[in-house]
This record gives C-alpha cells, sequence and structure tokens, in this order.
C-alpha cells in the first residue's frame, strides 16, 4: 500500500523517459500526477534502524549504539521491508488471491501445517471449491481435515459449497463412484438449524445431487418434525439409500431421536433394503426410547444382517443386554446362527456365556439343534454341548432321543460309502446317552433303557449299559 511505498523510499519514479532516485526525505517535483512526500507524514518511520537494547532511533547499521553504547546494536524496524523474497510470483500470486494461491494454501493444509487454516478462513468463499476437490479426490485423514475445515465456514458458506459441487460436478467425464455431492451432504450434516435458510432452497431444485444434500442435511439434523419436510418431498426408497450411506455417528444421533408410533419406527425401518442394522442396535443405549428401537429390531425379523450385528453385539459390554434380548425374542431362527457362534473356538469365555444363556432360554427347539452338533469324533466342544444340555433339563430329554435314533448327516454319508464304517463314528451316539447319564433325572434314566433295548450295535449297547448303571449306583 501507500505506506509500504513510502517506508521503502529507496524506489524510483519515471520522468521524461529517465529514472530519477528518489532518497528518503528528498522532497519530489510536484505535477498533476504527482503526490508531494509530505503526504506521507505519519506514515514513515523516523528511521529505519534502531538499538536492540534502548530502542533508540539509529539512521543507519552502527558498529556502537550512541546513546547506551551497546555493540553491534542495530535492528531493523520493519525486517519484512527488506528480507529476501523467494518467489516473485508467490508474492504477486498472494496479493491477487488468485487460484494459484488458493491451492498453494489448500496443499500446506492438507500437508499438515494446520496455521494454514486460519488463512484459509480469512479467504472465505475463495477457498471453498478447492478445499471441497481435495475432499473428494482424496480419503483418510487427508479427507477428514478438509471436511472439518470446511465445516468451520459456517451454513453461510452453503450456497458457494453448492456451487462448487455442481461445478465439479459438471466437470467429470465419466461420472461413476462417489460424487462430490457425497462430501456436501458430509459437510452439511455438521451444520445446526441456522442453515435451514440456505439449504431449503434446494427443495425447488430437480438435481439429483442437491435432493442427496438435503436429505443428508436433515439426517444430520436429527430433528424429526423438520425430517417430516423430507417424508413429504422423497420417495421412501431414495430416503433409505442415503440412510444406508450415512456416517454411523450421524445416522446413530436420527435413530436415537425416533419417538413411538412414528412413519419411521412402524413402516420405513422395517423395509428390507435398509442395511444398517448394526447402528439400529448401537443407538439403543442412548435412545430417548429404547423400547421403539428393540420393536424395530424385532420387526425386522432375523435378517442376514441383523443376526450379524446382534452376534457382535454380545461381545461388546454396552450392547450385550440388547443383543441377548432380541436374540432371544427372535426364537429358533435364531438359535442355529447362536449355536455357531457359541461352537466358535476363537470365541472367549464371556460371550460363550453370554451365548449360552441365550441357548439355554431356546428351550426343548435349542436342544434338538444342540443334540445334533456332535460330531462324528471326541473334540472339546463335545464337553460344552453337555453341558448345555443338562443345564436344559428335562426338556432336552425328547429332543436326545430323537436325535439318538436317527443317522446324523455324517451317517448319511458314511452310509453311502461303506456300512462298515459306521461303527468308527460313534461318537454323537456316545455323547447323547452319556449327556442323558449326567442329567440323570428319572426321565433320563427311562429314555437311556429304552435306548439300551433298541440298540442292535454291541459297542454302543456297552456304552449305553456302563451309562445307565453309573446312574443307578448315584440315585
Amino acid at each position: 500500500g501507500v505506506a509500504e511505498v513510502a517506508r521503502s523510499l529507496s524506489t524510483t519514479t519515471a520522468r521524461d523517459g529517465a529514472l530519477v532516485a528518489v532518497a528518503a526525505g528528498d522532497r519530489l517535483p510536484v505535477d498533476a500526477n504527482e503526490l508531494p512526500v509530505a503526504n506521507f507524514a505519519g506514515l514513515v518511520e523516523t528511521a529505519r534502524w534502531t538499538c536492540r537494547a534502548c530502542d533508540a532511533p539509529l539512521p543507519r547499521e552502527l558498529a556502537e549504539c550512541p546513546r547506551c553504547g551497546a555493540a553491534d546494536p542495530a535492528e531493523p524496524r520493519e525486517a519484512q521491508l527488506v528480507g529476501a523474497i523467494e518467489s516473485p510470483t508467490e508474492v504477486m500470486d498472494r496479493i491477487d488471491v488468485n487460484d494459484a494461491h488458493v491451492q498453494r494454501l489448500v496443499r500446506r493444509f492438507v500437508g499438515g501445517e494446520q496455521a494454514v487454516a486460519d488463512d484459509l478462513l480469512e479467504l472465505g468463499e475463495p477457498a471453498v471449491e478447492e478445499l471441497l476437490r481435495v475432499a473428494w479426490k482424496n480419503d483418510g485423514q487427508v479427507r477428514a481435515d478438509a471436511i472439518a475445515l470446511l465445516r468451520r465456514f459456517g451454513p453461510e458458506s452453503a450456497r458457494a459449497l453448492f456451487a462448487a459441487s455442481d461445478r465439479l460436478q459438471d466437470d467429470r467425464l465419466l461420472p461413476v463412484g462417489e460424487g462430490p455431492d457425497a462430501i456436501v451432504g458430509r459437510i452439511v450434516q455438521g451444520f445446526d438449524r441456522s442453515a435451514l435458510p440456505h439449504v431449503e432452497a434446494l427443495f425447488a431444485s430437480t438435481r439429483p445431487s442437491h435432493r442427496r444434500i438435503l436429505i443428508d442435511y436433515f439426517l444430520g439434523l436429527g430433528d424429526l418434525q423438520a425430517f417430516q419436510k423430507v417424508l413429504e418431498h422423497f420417495p421412501p426408497m431414495e430416503i433409505l439409500h442415503r440412510c444406508n450411506h450415512a456416517d454411523p455417528a450421524v445416522l446413530r444421533r436420527f435413530l436415537q431421536a425416533i419417538p413411538r408410533g412414528h412413519f419411521l419406527a412402524e413402516s420405513l425401518l422395517l423395509e428390507p433394503t435398509f442395511y444398517r442394522d448394526e447402528e439400529l442396535l448401537a443407538a439403543v443405549p442412548e435412545a430417548e426410547d429404547p423400547e421403539v428401537l428393540v420393536s424395530v429390531m424385532l420387526g425386522r425379523g432375523p435378517t442376514r444382517t441383523m443376526i450379524t450385528a446382534l452376534l457382535a453385539g454380545v461381545a461388546d459390554d454396552r450392547l450385550a443386554a440388547t443383543s441377548q434380548r432380541v436374540l432371544e425374542e427372535l426364537g429358533e431362527a435364531a438359535i442355529e446362527h447362536v449355536l455357531q457362534a457359541y461352537a466358535d473356538p476363537d470365541c472367549g469365555e464371556p460371550v460363550q456365556t453370554r451365548l449360552a444363556r441365550v441357548l439355554v432360554r431356546g428351550g426343548a427347539a435349542a436342544a434338538a439343534h444342540i443334540a445334533d452338533s456332535f460330531g462324528p469324533e471326541a473334540s472339546r466342544l463335545d464337553d460344552r454341548l453337555r453341558a448345555l444340555l443338562v443345564i436344559l433339563g428335562d426338556d432336552a430329554v425328547d429332543a436326545m432321543v430323537a436325535a439318538y435314533e436317527r443317522s446324523g448327516w455324517v451317517e448319511k454319508v458314511l452310509e453311502k460309502v461303506g456300512p462298515g464304517l459306521m461303527r468308527r463314528h460313534n461318537n454323537r451316539r456316545v455323547q447323547l446317552a452319556t449327556a442323558l447319564g449326567e442329567l440323570g433325572t428319572r426321565r433320563a434314566k427311562k429314555a437311556l433303557a429304552t435306548l439300551h433295548k433298541r440298540e442292535k450295535d454291541d459297542n454302543l449297547r456297552l456304552h449305553l449299559s456302563r451309562v445307565l448303571h453309573a446312574v443307578e449306583d448315584e440315585s
């Protein structure tokens, strides 16, 4: 500006084709196109140097301060005026605030210079498009940092954000994969109600990208009353599509606000095209009415995604109680999945205990699945399965007898391969007979006696006899 020109007064002025040096304090000729140096009074420092010890003004770089005697005291009042310029082009870009300057700042920001964020915020709207481009073209921490900074621009930047998204979208040669509107959707999900006036204007737009941004914003708002506008303007499939792509924390916050009897709980979230069962479960502990989300999970039934989410939730202390409850109430449809998870050798003891409770509460239906789960040869799992049958008690007796008398899948295969191999794979029946003996109730003894009378295999008859004698001795 004028002050910088006046301070540096080692500039030149062109007159009559010749360059005439102008020193500080000289008086320039005055004509219609020239400004007297007197007009710079008060803008120019009286001295360009000062003593670093006593702050006395110095006319030039002196070896000793005439006031305090400090050696080599000279220090420039404004060092930047005499500092070296690494790149004149960069300085000019900074003065013009052109695209090159903005791109340079954004590169420094995503490169880890967080201090540059304040410069970008000060630039305002000119920085929005480049930041959006970087967020869209990258992933991981670079994307997260760019999105976080764009949110700091605030709702006032919404229109610039939408315009930037449209330009980037229009410049795409092959519109395949995630577009810039997906990034804008994540950004506006961090805005509060103050962004409503800026966002509501998109209801009049027919661009698909604007429709996605609108739904994303109202999901992030977490206001069911405001969300009614979305339900009135968009088809269910379009809303579910955005729910399936929503940020996990945003979707959980939205689900937690659903009240009893709302259309979302009674219809939309029951659709099989809603795939976010894990977030449905995760939203239960902090929900305003947890029973609403529990009823939605039960209404959705034992889908693959639901069972997967519930089994994972059993291992989470925060979600275990809800997961166990829903698995129990889903009944026999979930038992096979629970039993498979229980049989996993990598399953930890606390999780096994929780899954065992679900199986035991399954009653006779669970007993039938457990009784059919013994392998052709002895394994560590056998002891755990027998323990479950014993805990189930007399409710498991009929299931064990039925499983003993019919051929398991292994026996069916061996019958086709060679009948002689059957005797080598009697572990399943041995374990069932042992479980009846460990149960030891009157009903279990009667079942053992019946099986002994019908058994034709000598080895199995001998095992049944031993189990019966052991039970009778204990009684």
